[in-house]
């Protein structure tokens, strides 16, 4: 007898092969797909093809939304699997860190029936908290510059009753990023001091 194929962490469309266990000397394959849900399948209909996903994919097919080509669409799937299918290369900084999606966004039309309103093609999806997970009152719709402003490796700095990232108060002072980066690493230096120094220096 050949030894069987060891399909573990393999893809096959949606669904990730987890483990295996032998039933009626067949070898069946405990999958999760990239919709959540998790199914048994024999390992030769996963390596043939035969099934591409749980059944949601046969669901959206024939949906009535007409959406499922659409860049809208694609960025409800990367919400999907990224905090869901741990096969994801992006699901360990999202799902493993407890990142999570509600119940109503497990489908594309509760998604939709929420985050609809704002959307223009080019828009991303970003997270209001970025310690928090995906549901309608922490997610709006943004450019890739405004997302790029909420990541929690930016550096925040309040003056005067503005508070912006560090990118953002060059751009204000007349000065490259990295010249305000560069002066604020000496510890005595403040965002008050700096905005007078560049100002007055023109740089």
């Amino acid at each position: 007898m050949s030894k069987k194929k060891d399909l573990t962490g393999m893809r096959f469309e949606r669904l990730v092969a987890i483990d295996s266990f032998l039933k009626n000397q067949k070898l069946h394959w405990n999958c999760i797909c990239d919709c959540g849900k998790k199914l048994v399948v024999v390992g030769t209909h996963l390596s043939n093809g035969h099934y591409k996903s749980c059944g949601c994919y046969a669901r959206e097919i024939n949906t009535t939304h007409n959406m499922s080509r659409t860049p809208v669409y694609s960025v409800w799937r990367g919400v999907i699997t990224r905090t869901t299918c741990p096969n994801d290369k992006r699901y360990e900084t999202y799902g493993a860190k407890g990142i999570t999606v509600c119940d109503k966004w497990k489908t594309f039309e509760g998604f939709w029936e929420d985050m609809k309103e704002g959307y223009k093609k080019g828009l991303t999806l970003d997270r209001i908290d970025g310690t928090k997970g995906y549901y309608k009152e922490n997610c709006r719709w943004a450019t890739y510059k405004e997302q790029a402003g909420n990541m929690k490796n930016n550096v925040w700095y309040e003056y005067n009753g503005m508070r912006m990232i560090s990118s953002d108060w060059a751009r204000y002072m007349g000065t490259h990023p990295s010249n305000l980066s560069g002066y604020m690493r000496n510890k005595k230096n403040t965002i008050e001091s700096a905005i007078k120094y560049y100002k007055k220096e023109g740089k």
